[in-house]
Order: structure tokens, then sequence, then C-alpha cells
């Protein structure tokens, strides 16, 4: 257990043992499985309302963010940047904003040097995917076994898929391959095989300030997580599975990020 002093608030931190998940416990002999289609594409949202600093959660600091419910606005706070290694270290993310996620995982944000930082922590992940909509297009970054992007653009009643997923840096050792797509596609993560088990760490490039934002988390179909939390089931649906032609994104209904002091 540890204190952690976050602007006004002092809180606990408990770490709990957590489960693994079924990236962690593959063989590491064996090359990581590309990601089921069932999960490939999952996409999520989160509530605004705080959870309590003794809530059951893995590796994780749960404490009150700003956001306004009027303009629905998650205010970003700017932080020094944190190691994308899938560790959640005491002294990376104090001070970040701390929602809970629909399943009692929480997501942290924070930026740093015109990046996103955006950590999901929970007991058990098997995959994450992290949503950037602008009025023009929704960025699908996913990683599992692998990591992958999506890319829909704004067409004349509904949203156009560009490029469906391909899939890279399967490697838990070499990260020349995850460099690479942050210099090519303005992002990168951990994948499932590193870090500790439950949690995923980004860092995103891809234009973000005054853009929308959507998150979810998979072990399996009946084992989901999403932020916002309150999104409608209607809503959710167009948030999971492989990909289609087109869908129906309400963007509008994801938080707006603004940087803290912006």
């Amino acid at each position: 257990m540890r204190l952690l002093r976050i602007g006004h608030h002092t809180l606990l931190v408990v770490t709990l043992t957590t489960v693994m998940s079924a990236c962690s416990q593959a063989d590491p002999g064996r090359s990581p499985a590309a990601p089921s289609s069932s999960v490939a594409a999952l996409i999520s949202t989160s509530s605004s309302t705080p959870l309590s600093p003794t809530s059951t959660l893995a590796s994780t600091v749960l404490v009150p963010a700003t956001t306004s419910e009027e303009a629905g606005s998650v205010s970003v706070p700017k932080i020094a940047a944190p190691v994308i290694d899938g560790v959640l270290e005491f002294d990376e993310w104090d001070g970040a904003a701390v929602f809970p996620m629909s399943d009692g995982a929480s997501i942290s944000l924070m930026y740093s040097d015109g990046s996103l930082y955006l950590a999901v922590a929970g007991d058990e992940i098997g995959s994450v995917n992290v949503l950037i909509g602008s009025e023009d297009d929704v960025w699908i970054l996913h990683s599992s076994a692998a990591l992958g992007s999506a890319l829909y653009e704004k067409g004349t009643e509904r949203w156009e898929l560009v490029h469906g997923f391909s899939w890279c840096c399967r490697s838990r050792r070499d990260d020349e391959a995850r460099l690479v797509l942050l210099e090519e596609e303005g992002w990168q993560a951990n994948i499932g095989f590193t870090g500790d088990p439950g949690t995923v760490e980004y860092q995103i490039a891809v234009p973000w300030q005054g853009a929308s934002l959507a998150v979810s988390s998979i072990r399996d179909q009946e084992d989901m997580g999403f932020w916002p939390a309150d999104l409608t089931e209607e809503a959710r649906l167009e948030l999971v599975g492989v990909p289609p032609e087109v869908r129906a994104y309400d963007i509008a209904l994801w938080p707006v990020l603004t940087p803290a002091g912006g």
C-alpha cells in the first residue's frame, strides 16, 4: 500500500495480485498469435464519476478527474512523459486524470511534449482499443498480442472505412517496430506479453487536442469494459467487432480532450 498526492487529493494506492491474462499466459517460446477477429476491433467509452480509493483494481490509482458535463470535455494534465512498457510506475503517473471504466478497470490520461499518454489498468485485459475521433476521421488504435490501427473517414451519412487492421510489433524484446509505428502513424503501445498483467500504456501523437476519445478493454465477448461507461447498448454495439465498411459513430457521445491550461 502507498499514499499518493495528486493535486489536493491524498489517496491510498493498493496493488493487487492480478489474474494473468491470456496473452501473459502464453508459452514464452512461441510467437504471439494474431488477435482473434471476435475482439480485434472493439472500442469503448467512459464515466466521469470517480471510484473510491478502495475499489478493486490492479496497479491503479483512482482520483477525481476534471470534467465538464455541459461540454462533455475532459481536462488532461501536463506531466512528464512515462515509459511505454505496461508498468504503472508510481512517480510516472502521479497527477494524471483517472476515470473508472464500466467494468471496474480505469483509464489514466495526461500529456507531454504534444503527445497524449493513456493507460488502461484492470485485473485482466485481453485487448484494448482506443478511438480518437474528429469531425473528419476516427482512428482505432488496438493493442493485444500485436499492435494495429484502422481508420474511418466521415462520409455523407456514415463513417466509411479507409483501411482495416494490419498487424505489427509482436516482439517482447525489440522496440524498433514500435518506434517505426510511432513515426509513421503517430502512436505506440505495449503489447499484452509485456508489462504487468492487465496494464496497457499508449503514447498518441495523432492529433488529439479537441478530439473525442473512447476506450474499450476486452477479455472475451462476455467480459468487456467501456469508457465512457454510460453509453447506451445501441451506442456500444457500434464499437464492437471487426471494422465493417461503414459505421454510424456518434462521436458527440465521447468526451472531448482539452489540455489543462491550454
